[in-house]
């Protein structure tokens, strides 16, 4: 047995286990979609026949590598100084190059045909197959390509990035490397891991794995941490990273919904905020290093667990998350469910409105996660489930039309909502918001069906004078959408699951709420 560390706890794993089989053993969470990253020591030696990690400086900032080939080493040994001063080549949004440079002394024979690439792969790439003409490349992207690299056993790649990935998207033309070198001797390293590097990499004594970060969130800011959780709670605890910068990793998912402001406090390594101002509202920031204040940003926790994940992690890499509190927003749970859930949280249940076991809660009061960890209880809005509009929202075809869907029925934050009936007819009901949040004033032309089915869900597009109303079909038509418009006028937002009869028998001037089925 070695001693390691997983996630802060120590334990006592069986010599030869890999990561995977520890993070079994000691029954920690992780995700195969998630990244891992190990950090391990290593006993220092003066001197090292074979040099596998190298440091490379560049105009913006160091990226190390380490030599993953064996065969192209003694190659990399002797050319590896030629790319000193080497500007970077050519562009494209998978890959970034520096040279050329002239590798026709080794006889090299480039492929031609496509070869699968991972994200942080480093290979050469010989122009017109040609290896006079020689171009170091990095892989920022998985993805297929033909680039002429060498023809060796690993199809030409010879090596990956260990670090300094983040700064791979934002090199331009005039960007260069500055010097490259074997990497200094340490003692410590660190590795981020994929699912398919876990299962094989063995554990060493007192290596340390982190499969998830912890996250604490503030008191002082309970819009913007439910802003976090609703984020985080649509993709099962799983936050991607949509840009990355040696200062920070930042998530998109809710750009451009507004958050008030709070909590304005000075950045540390750690802070968690969410931008309440400019063009990216709505964005959320983990940040790597210790930053000034901003009024434009309100910070929402810290981590206090894997740090090393935000260190490491980079774009389109995923993280999963753990946090503290747990989400503590009950809506669309049925009272008996919440009850159980806050139960175990020490936590009061109040139930208001209809309050059978089955009722669906649709409104909770406190709203946020935060007053109700303070609290110690909420009371809850129980409503019958047969009185719920259940639908499905087709994001991928109309992911414009759906957001506008959810910010008009105040369903950003939440899966249920409410919409107020303003017109019904034989053929379509239509909606309109009751909340006075923003929507999408004008709604460009997206999917939209050759027919209109029976409950499918559509909205006006910009073709239209009224853009932005929403409307459910109550008949079949090939000619008009769920607004009464053309079909081109029309964008398909998804379709009513249950409650369609229901739906037919109210009127104008009553409310429904809707319910989203993931």
């Amino acid at each position: 047995m070695i001693p390691i560390e997983i996630n802060g706890v120590e334990f006592q794993v069986k010599e030869g286990s890999t990561v995977f089989e520890a993070l079994k053993e000691a029954n920690m969470p992780f995700d195969k979609r998630c990244v891992i990253v190990i950090t391990w020591e290593e006993e220092q030696i003066e001197e090292r026949e074979e040099i596998q990690e190298f440091e490379i400086e560049t105009t913006k900032g160091l990226i190390e590598i380490r030599l993953t080939d064996i065969e192209f080493q003694q190659i990399w040994m002797k050319i590896y100084k030629n790319l000193k001063n080497q500007s970077v080549g050519w562009l494209a949004r998978p890959i970034l190059t520096f040279g050329p440079i002239d590798l026709r002394e080794f006889n090299l024979n480039a492929l031609k045909t496509p070869v699968k690439y991972k994200k942080r792969d480093i290979f050469f790439s010989f122009g017109g197959f040609d290896s006079e003409n020689a171009h170091l490349c990095f892989c920022k992207l998985n993805h297929e390509g033909t680039y002429g690299a060498p023809e060796t056993k690993s199809n030409g790649i010879f090596g990956t990035v260990i670090r300094g990935e983040y700064l791979l998207p934002s090199f331009g033309r005039t960007d260069s490397i500055i010097d490259i070198r074997p990497t200094k001797l340490s003692r410590e390293f660190s590795a981020i891991l994929y699912y398919e590097d876990i299962i094989e990499k063995k554990v060493t004594k007192n290596m340390k794995i982190n499969s998830y970060i912890e996250v604490v969130l503030s008191e002082n800011a309970p819009q913007s941490a439910d802003h976090f959780l609703s984020i985080i709670k649509n993709s099962n605890n799983i936050l991607s990273v949509d840009f990355s910068t040696s200062m920070y990793l930042q998530n998109n998912d809710l750009v451009g919904i507004k958050v008030e402001k709070e909590h304005t406090v000075f950045r540390v390594k750690g802070a968690i905020t969410v931008r309440n101002s400019g063009h990216e509202v709505g964005a959320l920031y983990f940040y790597k290093q210790d930053t000034s204040f901003t009024a434009s940003h309100n910070v929402i926790g810290r981590v206090t667990k894997g740090i090393d994940i935000i260190t490491h992690a980079g774009l389109e890499d995923k993280i999963l998350i753990k946090t503290i509190p747990d989400n503590l927003r009950i809506i669309q749970m049925t009272n008996r469910e919440a009850e159980e859930y806050l139960a175990r949280r020490n936590i009061i249940l109040i139930r208001n409105g209809y309050k059978g076991d089955d009722a669906i809660i649709i409104e909770q009061n406190p709203q946020y996660t935060m007053d109700v960890w303070t609290k110690k209880s909420v009371e809850s809005l129980g409503l019958d489930p047969d009185l719920l509009i259940k639908v499905k929202l087709d994001d991928e075809s109309s992911p414009r039309s759906t957001m506008h869907f959810r910010t008009a029925a105040d369903m950003i934050h939440t899966p249920i909502g409410r919409l107020q009936i303003m017109e019904v007819t034989e053929n379509m009901v239509l909606l309109a918001p009751l909340s006075r949040k923003r929507t999408i004033r004008t709604v460009p032309r997206e999917y939209s069906p050759e027919i209109y089915r029976p409950g499918d869900i559509g909205l006006t597009n910009a073709m239209r004078r009224l853009t932005g109303l929403i409307g459910i079909r109550l008949d079949e038509s090939t000619q008009y959408g769920a607004t009464g418009e053309v079909l081109e006028a029309t964008n398909y937002i998804g379709n009513v699951e249950e409650g369609l009869d229901f739906l037919k028998k109210l009127d104008i001037g009553d409310i429904i709420w809707i319910m989203e089925l993931k």
